[in-house]
């Protein structure tokens, strides 16, 4: 997973992006990743406060030369130019011309854009296939996008139809109500409470936690600081009686808890996998995990709690995808492979 422009502010300072608790600029916490992964083979680099693109290899491939970015998805990335956005292709070439005021990654063949403050969709030909009318971007993810209008929030289907009309309420005019589907479940959230829906918009759980994540690898945690466990599809305890300070998703099989003020990692029967030994730590990915450690050393372990990238000088560190992971450095960022060797030494 990659760091995306709006997913960059204030990484360094929240593990909660690691742990699944965060959320983008006033979009979905449940949307995409905070990491994404993006099109195979294009990783963004930022050079002199300029976004460009490189290869796998650390090779150049579009030049740094605009004023922010998204990820490519089918082809296309979107990119700010003169303050106005459009998309170019894997070439860096311009496929869609900068007319709109904001704009997102295409996923399922839509893209949100924005035109006079409203939000609708583009298909990559650049057609307007949803018509601007949404307060928020319709973020696809399993088919579905979480929209809202005059306040109500509801879900609509890739051709702008109503898959579950408009019915969950917003508590503030810019804090979502619905959001993305996951694992076939959408959290919900009213009158301060979160639940969770499935496709025919009727709840299967009820609003009734305070702070939710959402579901990965069929658990979703819930809870407060000094009280977080997780939870089934049903919404019942998956450890009956068992409570964490805090507690993260489940990646490859393992989840985050912390114990004792310091984080270890739990397995799907709620058996310590690896002890509590660790200041704050991110999910695993090809059998990888980022961890800063107690005297504030940082870098990767394996599923054994082994440190076996030590990376002492960054923040954090992303995913790895193919054997690369994006790395931050204060306000720079660059990439490494799965031995710790930089393909492209962090720039800002």
């Amino acid at each position: 997973m990659r760091v995306t422009r709006r997913r960059f502010l204030g990484i360094v300072s929240s593990s909660a992006v690691c742990l699944g608790l965060g959320g983008r600029e006033g979009f979905p916490m449940c949307g995409k990743d905070l990491f994404s992964d993006g099109e195979e083979n294009m990783f963004p680099v930022r050079v002199g406060g300029r976004y460009g693109f490189i290869d796998r290899h650390g090779t150049v491939v579009i030049e740094p030369g605009y004023e922010s970015y998204e990820e490519f998805g089918d082809g296309l990335a979107p990119v700010r130019t003169r303050g106005k956005w459009g998309f170019i292709d894997t070439k860096g070439a311009i496929a869609i011309e900068t007319k709109f005021e904001d704009a997102l990654g295409f996923d399922s063949g839509r893209a949100p854009v924005k035109i006079k403050e409203r939000w609708g969709a583009i298909d990559p030909n650049g057609n307007m296939r949803i018509p601007p009318v949404f307060d928020s971007p319709p973020m696809f993810c399993e088919g579905l996008a979480s929209v809202g209008k005059s306040g109500v929030d509801g879900f609509i289907d890739i051709e702008g139809r109503w898959a579950i009309p408009p019915r969950y309420p917003r508590s503030r005019p810019n804090e979502k109500a619905a959001y993305s589907f996951r694992e076939g479940l959408a959290m919900i959230r009213q009158q301060g409470l979160s639940g969770f829906v499935e496709k025919s918009g009727n709840f299967v759980i009820e609003p009734s936690f305070k702070q939710v994540s959402c579901f990965s690898e069929g658990f979703a945690h819930v809870g407060t600081l000094g009280d977080c466990h997780h939870i089934d599809r049903s919404g019942e305890p998956v450890f009956p009686g068992k409570t964490y300070e805090l507690c993260g998703r489940y990646s490859e099989g393992l989840a985050p808890v912390m114990e004792g003020r310091l984080w270890g990692y739990i397995d799907k029967k709620g058996r310590s996998a690896i002890a509590p030994r660790y200041r704050w730590t991110c999910g695993f990915s090809e059998g990888l995990a980022f961890v800063e450690t107690e005297n504030r050393g940082a870098g990767y372990i394996d599923r054994y709690g082994e440190l076996v990238i030590c990376a002492g000088n960054l923040d954090i560190g992303g995913d790895f995808r193919g054997g690369i992971a994006q790395v931050v450095q204060g306000d720079t960022w660059g990439y490494i492979d799965t031995r710790g060797k930089y393909i492209w030494s962090p720039t800002s």
